[in-house]
């Protein structure tokens, strides 16, 4: 038996999403200026998959559900959907990444959205130092 799917297709599906980024208010992003001092561009919000699953929660009838079940394709029940979720994901990093590249959003907080999150690695080096009756010094590094 087929899963009952909120969304009818895969174009239904891109509609909403279209209306969605619609839907995104104009977010005002503070720009230091050498002659004009501050000035404030406004600038589209980010755009994401939980923020489009919570206009989808407030717009449309999911039943139960939330639009993640389309994402992650749970249970291989959302195949068809495939080719319109790599769209929208696309459209996702694209959007993010224009704006983060010429420092409208900020950087930080699109690499999180965007799963390009900066991984630092800490070395630390141990040093024992050994002493025996002799006076004798050896190190060893671990």
């Amino acid at each position: 038996m087929g899963k009952y799917k909120s969304i009818e297709s895969p174009e239904k599906l891109w509609e909403y999403w279209l209306e969605y980024k619609s839907s995104l208010q104009l977010i005002e992003v503070p720009i230091s200026h050498v002659k004009l001092g501050i000035t404030y561009l406004k600038v589209p919000e980010p755009i994401h998959e939980r923020s489009f699953n919570v206009w989808c929660c407030n717009n449309i009838d999911l039943g139960k559900g939330t639009i993640h079940k389309y994402f992650i394709n749970e249970g291989n029940a959302y195949d068809e959907y495939r080719t319109t979720i790599t769209r929208i994901k696309d459209d996702i990093f694209q959007h993010n990444y224009k704006y983060s590249a010429v420092g409208l959003h900020k950087e930080k907080l699109t690499m999180a959205l965007l799963g390009l999150a900066q991984k630092s690695e800490e070395k630390v080096e141990k040093r024992i130092i050994l002493e025996d009756e002799s006076k004798d010094y050896t190190s060893e590094s671990t």
